[in-house]
């Protein structure tokens, strides 16, 4: 068992977050999304990457020319991110690498059941008079 699941809040959701518990797991963090039903892992393997930003002035404004933002190309590094979505997947990380996944496993089936629920409603249309 490499982490634990701890009480946290995801984009304003009562969710649960991963917290290592040795210097030796893979990853170093997890976060679990209870709306999308997923769970993210970053991993200690870092890439360099280019990404497209707003160019900043000493303020850290950004700096504009003839009404738009300027933009500059810079180099940062990333950490690699898995995710995992699949009820099975989930269910076999969380058994086999999750100390209390007896906490975790039940708030992932409810979200789980959720999920299916608000997929399964049908959406309401109003059927128009002809004349």
């Amino acid at each position: 068992m490499h982490y634990y699941a701890y009480r946290s809040i995801v984009r304003n959701e009562n969710s649960y977050s991963l917290l290592p518990l040795s210097n030796d797991a893979v990853f170093v963090d997890g976060i679990f999304s209870p709306s999308e039903v997923v769970l993210a892992l970053i991993t200690r393997a870092s890439k360099e990457r280019f990404q497209i930003t707003p160019k900043l002035n000493a303020f850290g404004e950004a700096e504009k020319s003839q009404g738009k933002e300027k933009v500059e190309r810079v180099r940062i590094e990333t950490n690699y991110e898995y995710y995992l979505h699949n009820p099975k997947d989930l269910e076999w990380f969380a058994t086999n690498y999750i100390v209390n996944s007896g906490e975790f496993l039940p708030f992932m089936e409810e979200c789980f059941q959720k999920k299916a629920e608000a997929q399964k409603k049908p959406e309401l249309h109003q059927e128009q008079e002809t004349i």
